[in-house]
């Protein structure tokens, strides 16, 4: 019993002596601050000799919040600490219990008037006071969190493969060079990137920071700022597969609707499907990028497939027309013959030089049989064979002649136009076979030379 006794009185001294010790700092920490602001003037700029007061500036960036591509803006989230002397705040540590450090409240002491002067939008602004740390030797460290909205002019003429180089302007609105001067605390001049940076849809390719002492031309005092360029790449996987390869597979489709027979309904329905896919495409990336100043490569892509679609359903009913020509009874004029019928049809390997080959089964034609007849109804022998005969069986056989002639005759003049017709769907097949190559090149090239 007189040991627990003996415990709890130790208990009870220790903690009275931490409680006594704890009340010392206190009042330590009380008078202290007292002493320091009794005469402290939070207005005037804590210079020594009228020498300008050095600010020291460190950024860190948390994380790229947004880039707004239709208000041409950027959204930050930085941490910026802010360090400079001030020799009104300074104390012996040794007589007042080794106390080195103080945390403030901002609105008790000086501090520099440092803004993001490119600011853009209501939403730019500190999200909080941050903390004041002063050491006894005088040195104010001031540590706060910024959320910036920023304007950064976005050239998305590259979409989906554009690269930016966005900026963010700091500096003093009412402090000139004479009074504050800036300084930065970051090695090589780039950026402290925080480790739980992360954004989905863009890549910090490179970060600087440059001092810059300007002038302007309503204040005859030279300025600084600080200008923080952030260099980002837009990750172009996702709008690969989205974007870009839809439209090459939609203009790839365009001259293989020349290989559909020009007879084929479906050859202009293809047409009119793909234009409607385009249009709809370019509305959705143009909604998308509804205020950008640039017009995107990929939109002149769409655009310049639009077009050439056009072409090809205009020609694909030019086609459909002179296929129709044979049944009206007119020939393919002769210049059109030796251009497209002689040169070109060799030339595109579209066939041989017959226009549709009979099969060899087919031994005896019409007209073979016409010839035959006409023929045997001019044999003089045959003539005087029927006059002699004046029986009834050579009278049958005499009008089974003339009915056979009949229907030679009307063969023949069928097969002369279905030749024709013929000849006109040979014209049409090579004048596809032509513009299914000059528009396969042309598809080449464009895609080429906008997409590569």
């Amino acid at each position: 019993m007189a040991f627990l006794l003996l415990v709890c009185y130790g208990v009870m001294t220790v903690t009275n002596g931490l409680s006594d010790q704890n009340m010392t700092i206190m009042d330590t920490n009380t008078r202290l601050l007292r002493t320091l602001l009794r005469d402290y003037d939070k207005r005037v700029v804590p210079r020594v000799d009228s020498n300008p007061l050095d600010v020291r500036v460190y950024v860190q960036l948390r994380d790229l919040v947004e880039v707004v591509e239709d208000s041409n803006a950027m959204e930050t989230s930085l941490v910026m600490s802010r360090t400079w002397r001030d020799p009104r705040l300074t104390w012996n540590d040794s007589l007042n219990s080794g106390i080195s450090f103080l945390r403030l409240p901002i609105s008790v002491l000086w501090l520099p008037d440092f803004w993001i002067l490119n600011s853009y939008g209501p939403q730019t602004g500190e999200i909080n006071d941050g903390v004041i740390f002063l050491h006894n030797s005088g040195t104010v460290f001031w540590f706060s969190e910024l959320h910036a909205r920023t304007g950064c002019f976005l050239d998305m003429t590259n979409f989906p493969y554009d690269q930016h180089t966005c900026s963010l302007v700091m500096g003093a609105w009412w402090h000139s060079k004479h009074l504050v001067t800036i300084s930065s605390m970051q090695k090589n001049d780039s950026v402290v990137i925080d480790n739980g940076f992360s954004n989905k849809e863009w890549t910090l390719l490179n970060s600087l920071i440059v001092l810059n002492n300007v002038s302007y031309s309503c204040c005859p005092e030279v300025e600084q700022d600080i200008t923080v360029s952030l260099t980002i790449k837009r990750n172009s996987k996702y709008y690969a597969h989205v974007v870009v390869l839809p439209a090459v597979l939609l203009a790839m489709l365009v001259p293989f609707q020349f290989l559909l027979p020009a007879q084929s309904e479906e050859r202009i329905t293809l047409g009119c499907v793909l234009m409607l896919a385009i249009v709809y495409l370019l509305l959705t990336i143009q909604g998308a990028l509804s205020h950008s100043h640039t017009v995107p490569v990929v939109s002149m892509y769409y655009s310049l497939t639009l077009i050439w679609l056009t072409i090809s359903v205009m020609t694909s009913i030019l086609a459909k027309n002179l296929e129709n020509r044979g049944p009206r009874r007119a020939k393919v004029p002769d210049i059109l013959r030796q251009v497209f019928l002689k040169g070109l049809k060799r030339l595109l390997c579209s066939a041989d030089d017959s226009y549709y080959v009979l099969d060899e089964r087919e031994i005896m034609t019409m007209r073979g049989l016409n010839k035959s007849l006409v023929k045997l109804d001019r044999d003089p022998k045959q003539h005087a064979s029927i006059a002699e005969a004046s029986s009834k069986l050579e009278q049958d056989v005499e009008e089974i002649n003339r009915m056979v002639h009949g229907l030679a005759v009307r063969s023949s003049v069928l097969e002369s136009r279905e030749e024709i017709t013929n000849e006109w769907k040979q014209l049409v097949l090579v004048i596809d076979r032509l513009l299914f190559c000059v528009f396969l090149f042309v598809f080449v090239m464009y895609t080429l030379i906008l997409l590569a």
